[in-house]
């Protein structure tokens, strides 16, 4: 997809997550004590989808795949009453790109009855090299839910 008549050359794609908005704010508050923790939650796009996502990043001397693992259960569990009953949840381990191999894993949502399979999230530690190419010193922790599958079936408004 192509965008007419961009403001900038930073606008002329759509984006397909948030993650790199947030590493450029970790990146920019480097000289901040750590840990530090920044979120967003925006539309991004899947072709021309648009797809409402949360996402999070913890950057500290420390932090890796069990801290990202542990968020998403506080925020699934914070979840699960008003926005997720009809679902039953699953962790699937995962390979993506842009994180450690092994670090990191999927959350699946299953609607109770028919079992039709939902992305919901992934988490896990991000690869040495996507920290390095936004000149940062220290390890990350992400994780991103896709609320589409919330918003498609009335549960957001």
């Amino acid at each position: 997809i192509k965008i007419r008549n961009p403001i900038t050359r930073d606008h002329t794609t759509l984006r397909t997550w948030l993650a790199p908005g947030l590493l450029s704010i970790l990146r920019n508050n480097k000289h901040r004590d750590l840990p530090q923790r920044v979120y967003g939650l925006d539309y991004v796009f899947r072709g021309t989808t648009p797809h409402l996502k949360l996402e999070a990043l913890e950057m500290s001397a420390t932090t890796g795949f069990s801290d990202s693992k542990a968020y998403m259960k506080s925020i699934v569990r914070a979840m699960e009453g008003p926005f997720l009953k009809q679902f039953d949840m699953e962790f699937e381990p995962a390979e993506h790109g842009s994180f450690i191999k092994g670090r990191v894993a999927e959350l699946a949502l299953f609607e109770k009855g028919n079992k039709t399979r939902h992305h919901f999230g992934i988490f896990g530690e991000l690869h040495p090299d996507v920290i390095t190419n936004f000149a940062l010193e220290n390890p990350v922790s992400y994780l991103g839910l896709d609320l589409q599958v919330l918003e498609e079936k009335g549960l957001l408004d």
